[in-house]
């Protein structure tokens, strides 16, 4: 299209304003957002106080047993939640900042005396980054800028940061004052010498050789008379710790040489200076290897001892005291001999203390213990100490009542001690006393050393006896006391929110401050000039602005400062009708530059826009984005991050086996290395650990051992394939045999390899049998026994009865069974620390044939020795295997059997007999883990091949790792993907801009709108006539045209005078002879919402 039209020059002139005021309460109406802001400050700091001082009072904020079960709102709510009001808080003073940046020039030109343009018209404060901004504004002199800026800085870089370290999950401690059930003292004498049996030297014997935990209210040094609080309703006070007064109980031995005097041989006197002479005669070494007799000989006389004190050259002033020796076997008899002997006194204590005591393990804490008096002696009418030290002493309860069988018997611990170097025999404290030391046998020579074993031998022995002796029907009494339970919850960081808090008061108090300043502040504005609309009314009564702007549309930014350096303007307000008589008045009349001949447009694009910073940032989001996938591909390998910067012979076999079976199945004590309930396996060794914080496991594959069980009911009926006779005598002699019939016909008769009569039945009765089996004797003589190739002998034959003497009618009540065992192995993926212990094992291959690698016989005869060792076939014949109206076992399996089922309902008389079908199970369980055990207690009849073997193995331990929330990894992943898409697509998409400069000041816009008909034609949308006029009528466009003077200009200006700047125009374009203009299709884009 041609020309259109130029509109004549016209000359500016000043309209008079006929008055000038000034209002202070507009500018108040500017800033009235200070006051939410006030009370938000004042509101968050009064929230933050609350939760720490609930935490701090309550020790935490939504209390649980465990993090895990701290509620999900809750959990939220501390993670997340400050920091979406951390957000909003500073996108909300990010407007209130903004607000004053943008409005600061405008006070400033409210002035009476107006204000340079250098410190108004010119000033840029939005555009600038924030931490300059106080900088900036102090050398103005721009005091709300000022205070802004410094609170924006606070809250980004102070409260922002800080407030998701208020909250956070920790341990507390809560403690509550409860009343306690303690128990008063021991049991009477009486009951106290019932309680002294073999269950106290079982105890010991699977505290000092299986690491079995110390019974309730004990240590190694010490026991205490156990308190729990009286109310114990559910889970309420089952964790933390306990704190109340009890009574500890404490032994002490005082230890003397003693006088050695050899008599003949290895025959000697020995005395104890006090009265007391031992005759003692050493026996030789028993095995090669074995030069060391230690001997701990007790005052009490009993037929199971070899040695005692007891006699007419000891007498009972001596009671107390035990001899303690430590021999070379090999020198002995020489008259250099070499031998320590101690005489030691035992003595016994008792102090009020007040201590704490892990609700969890019962076990004391010694650093927590107050002593509350003076240690006293325990008398003898409170402690039976000669019972006592009968059964240390003796190995046996010191009267013969009836007990549980294995309660009665004497513990044996040589097979236990046979590898360290000692000769036989020995009493149990000798193997109490070498189990818990740190020394060498030879070392015990030293006579400190000596007394210090057998002193810490007796401290745990008593630990242990009194732990039975406070279990039983004492009186209770209350007393006070207190739990401190640990439990899980939200606490608030004292120090972090008492920062926080003092920022956010800090921030209000400059909030306040601004909204004073503020309310001082003279203002002519009439509304807030928030668009280029605003600025257009103000401009309509501004002549000399105009004039003055008029032609700098092309100027760069520093070309516009010059040439408006030193000029000073003023905001006024009259009583003028147009527009509401505000008007930017010139306060100098200075002419204007008048280098208007061209003017020369230079294309300006902000660095922010340029395509090396977009590339930039985009490559920094990638990087981000990056960082987190490789640390959360990381993490699932890892499964975490981590943390920049824990021989013995089947033939000398006793009870080993059930022992390590009474501590497993009672107290749950770990099974001996290379052991698990069902399987024995081949050890694997040369292992080098790291550092073993207790958590290393290694994985590997080895060969597992064990049996498979099969036990059957038999019958008493005549005609069935099993028939058992059994028959009992008033006298108590018992008759016992199984006869099998063969689908050939034939017919094998079984019997007990051992069977010992006893009690008959008296009244209503129980009855047991746990035999191994073998073929019946013809003539009642051993040797006359058929041979059935082992079919009797591969057998064991368990029993359960009753019967009542005085029913004439009534009918015996029996449930007889009988077990076959196979040996069987595999291979097995096992899991196992570093000293062997199994923690879990897989089968990764089929069972095999064991007499694939010991042959038919040898396997044969495991089973054999094995039914022989569980079927306890060597067990006393001097023991009361009869029937019995009590509930105490009779053999070893039901003892067992006992702890197993956690009843004695298979013993009961009043009970009746077992279900077949439901004992059988149980039976064959405890069997395998018995020959488990078995096997795995003797690894050496496992012969090392020459040449040692490599497997692969992996090891496993446990670390404290670093992991990434899958919910904060998904929202941070899709903000950084959509930030870069959005860059991505912006840098693309971008126009070639030839702004001269940016819009970013008061005086830019003017001067890009000044020589424009837009200025006198804008008007308010409210106008009726305006908004009458056709939508492209009312439309703007940036670029060049024709201004109100005459000349070429590059600005804003209406429709259809405007020629849009575009990518392909030229870079230089002169003024000068440039009179034609060509209409440009408008862009839609620009109406009257850009304003």
């Amino acid at each position: 299209m041609g020309f259109v039209g130029v509109t004549p020059k016209v000359s500016y002139a000043e309209k008079s304003l006929k008055s000038t005021t000034y209002s202070r309460l507009d500018s108040v109406r500017i800033f009235k957002d200070g006051d939410s802001s006030d009370g938000t400050d004042i509101g968050s700091i009064a929230v933050i106080e609350f939760f720490a001082q609930k935490s701090e009072r309550q020790g935490g904020i939504a209390l649980s047993p465990s993090v895990d079960e701290i509620p999900a709102v809750v959990t939220f709510s501390y993670l997340y939640l400050p920091t979406i009001c951390a957000v909003f808080y500073s996108l909300f003073w990010t407007w209130i900042d903004l607000d004053l940046r943008r409005i600061q020039p405008w006070l400033d030109l409210s002035r009476p005396d107006g204000a340079r343009a250098e410190s108004s018209l010119l000033v840029d404060y939005p555009f600038e980054f924030l931490a300059f901004v106080p900088l900036t504004a102090w050398k103005r002199r721009h005091w709300p800028v000022f205070l802004a800026g410094i609170s924006m800085m606070i809250i980004f870089w102070g409260v922002t940061p800080l407030q998701s370290a208020i909250f956070g999950t920790r341990s507390i401690v809560v403690t509550e004052e409860v009343p306690m059930s303690a128990v008063t003292g021991l049991l009477t004498l009486e009951k106290q010498a019932y309680m002294m049996d073999a269950s106290i030297l079982n105890g010991a014997y699977g505290v000092t050789w299986l690491d079995e935990p110390f019974p309730d209210f004990t240590t190694a040094d010490y026991a205490l008379t156990p308190f729990t609080p009286s109310n114990q309703d559910g889970a309420l006070y089952q964790d933390g710790v306990w704190v109340s007064n009890s009574l500890k109980l404490t032994t002490d031995l005082a230890c003397w040489p003693a006088n050695i005097n050899h008599t003949s041989g290895s025959s000697y006197n020995i005395d104890n200076g006090r009265g007391c002479t031992a005759q003692i005669g050493l026996l030789a070494a028993s095995f090669v290897n074995h030069s060391y007799t230690i001997l701990y000989i007790g005052y009490h006389e009993d037929a199971h001892l070899d040695y005692y004190l007891e006699s007419p050259d000891c007498d009972r002033n001596a009671s107390n005291q035990f001899l303690a020796i430590w021999a070379d076997v090999n020198k002995t008899s020489s008259a250099a001999m070499d031998m320590t002997a101690l005489f030691c006194e035992t003595s016994y204590h008792k102090q009020n203390v007040s201590v704490a005591v892990s609700a969890s393990s019962k076990h004391p804490s010694n650093d927590t213990m107050a002593f509350l008096n003076e240690t006293e002696v325990l008398s003898d009418g409170e402690f039976n100490s000669t019972a006592f030290e009968y059964l240390i002493g003796a190995g046996v309860p010191p009267d013969d009542s009836t007990r549980d069988y294995a309660n009665s018997k004497t513990l044996e611990q040589y097979p236990t001690l046979f590898d360290i170097g000692i000769t036989w025999p020995i009493t149990n404290m000798v193997g109490f006393a070498l189990g818990r030391m740190n020394h060498s046998v030879a070392e015990l020579r030293n006579a400190s050393i000596l007394s210090s074993v057998f002193a810490a031998a007796h401290k745990e022995l008593f630990s242990i006896a009194v732990s039975r002796l406070v279990s039983g029907d004492q009186r209770l009494i209350a007393q006070p006391g207190r739990t401190e339970t640990t439990l899980y919850g939200v606490v608030v960081s004292r120090p972090i929110s008492a920062v926080v808090e003092g920022l956010l008061m800090l921030v209000a108090l400059l909030t306040g401050t601004i909204l004073f300043v503020c309310s001082r502040a003279d203002s002519s504005l009439a509304r807030d000039p928030a668009s280029l609309g605003d600025l257009l009314r103000i401009l309509k009564s501004s002549d000399q602005a105009l004039e003055e702007f008029s032609g700098k549309g092309c100027l760069n930014d520093k070309a516009l400062r010059e040439s408006l350096s030193g000029r000073r303007f003023k905001l006024v307000r009259g009583d003028s009708s147009v527009l509401d008589g505000v008007a930017l008045v010139r306060m100098s009349l200075d002419p204007a530059p008048a280098s208007r001949g061209s003017e020369l447009l230079k294309p300006y694009r902000p660095k922010e826009l340029l395509p090396s910073m977009g590339i930039l940032i985009v490559t920094i989001l990638l990087a981000a984005s990056g960082t987190l996938i490789y640390f959360k591909k990381r993490e699932m390998q890892l499964g975490g991050l981590p943390r920049p910067s824990n021989n013995f012979e089947i033939l000398q076999l006793f009870y080993d086996h059930y022992y390590v079976a009474l501590t497993n199945i009672s107290t749950g004590t770990k099974l001996p290395p290379w052991i698990d309930s069902q399987f024995a396996y081949l050890p694997l060794g040369g292992v080098t650990p790291l550092v073993d914080d207790g958590t290393l496991t290694y994985t590997s594959e080895t060969r597992g051992f064990g049996v498979e069980t099969v036990c059957s009911p038999l019958s008493t009926s005549l005609g069935s394939a099993t028939l058992v006779n059994y028959s009992v005598a008033v006298n108590g002699s018992q008759q016992f045999t199984v006869t099998y019939k063969h689908d050939n016909g034939t017919s094998t008769k079984c019997e007990p390899l051992t069977f010992t009569s006893g009690s008959p039945p008296i009244g209503r009765s129980a009855h047991e049998i746990f035999v191994p089996l073998v073929s019946a004797s013809t003539d009642g003589s051993p040797f006359s026994r058929p041979d059935d190739g082992n079919f009797c002998e591969e057998k064991l034959a368990l029993s359960w009865q009753r019967a009542d003497s005085t029913d004439i009618q009534g009918s015996m009540e029996s449930t007889f069974i009988d077990c076959y065992s196979s040996m069987r192995t595999a291979m097995f993926r096992l899991t196992f620390n570093l000293g062997g212990y199994v923690i879990n094992s897989t089968k990764v291959s089929d069972f095999e044939d064991s007499s694939t690698f010991f042959g038919h016989n040898q396997t044969q005869a495991f089973i054999l020795e094995a039914n022989k060792y569980i079927g306890d076939a060597m067990r006393p014949g001097n023991y009361d295997y009869g029937w019995h109206n009590d509930t105490f076992t009779r053999d070893w399996f039901n003892f067992l059997l006992k702890y197993y089922l956690n009843s004695t309902d298979l013993i009961d008389p009043a009970k009746e007999v077992p279900d077949a079908t439901l004992i059988i199970p149980v039976t064959e369980d405890l069997y395998q883990r018995l020959f488990a055990i078995l096997l795995g207690l003797n690894l050496s009849l496992f012969n090392s091949t020459a040449k040692q073997a490599s497997v692969g193995a992996a090891l496993t331990t446990v670390e404290t790792r670093i992991f990434l929330d899958n919910g904060a990894f998904i929202v941070s992943m899709t903000i950084l993907c959509l930030d870069i898409l959005v860059l991505t697509t912006l840098y693309i998409k971008i126009r070639h801009i030839f702004l001269p400069r940016l819009p970013s000041s008061i005086a830019s816009q003017i001067a890009y709108v000044a020589a424009s008909r837009v200025v006198e034609e804008y008007d308010d949308e409210r106008d009726a006539s305006r908004a009458a006029l056709p939508k492209s009528a009312r439309t703007y466009t940036f670029g060049r045209f024709i201004g109100v003077d005459g000349r070429a200009h590059v600005g804003i200006d209406s429709d259809p005078y405007v020629v849009p700047l575009q990518a392909s125009a030229p870079k230089e374009m002169r003024s000068a002879g440039f009179r034609k203009l060509f209409f440009w299709r408008k862009h839609r884009s620009a109406d009257n919402n850009m304003f």
